[in-house]
């Protein structure tokens, strides 16, 4: 059977959530990309097990579209994603702790859009200041 003929025989289903429509659950049909953009994916060359790859059969994902470069559910805003990790008790000094993760000289550091930055940064931008690029 050729891929043209395996695509076009492979069911697909649309969401039913009944907001969306247009989502496809269920299985990808062969040959395309598993992120469901639509795109063919081309014939692995050689086994990469790490990847999924197996030789001669088509590879899962296109270049950069891999699952776990995708979204996952709504993206939280900075603020959402940083105040719930801040102690607001005040301290006797007045402090807030950042209570998230710290590196290992104990500044406080949060991941935004893939790129660590550091918890007082964050705070200075919620409060309306404007950081030169870190």
């Amino acid at each position: 059977m050729s891929l043209e003929a395996a695509i076009e025989m492979a069911p697909v289903k649309l969401c039913e959530c009944g907001t969306c429509g247009q989502s496809p659950v269920g299985p990808v049909p062969f040959g395309l990309c598993h992120c469901r953009c639509g795109g063919r994916t081309s014939i692995a060359k050689q086994n990469i097990r790490r990847l999924g790859h197996i030789k001669g059969q088509p590879v899962r994902f296109l270049p950069g579209h891999h699952a776990w470069f995708q979204p996952r559910g709504p993206r939280q805003t900075l603020a959402e994603q940083f105040w719930p990790q801040v102690d607001r008790t005040t301290t006797p000094d007045g402090c807030w702790p950042f209570t998230g993760t710290r590196t290992a000289d104990g500044y406080g550091h949060l991941t935004v859009n893939g790129r660590k930055r550091q918890a007082t940064h964050i705070a200075l931008e919620l409060a309306g200041w404007i950081l030169p690029f870190e």
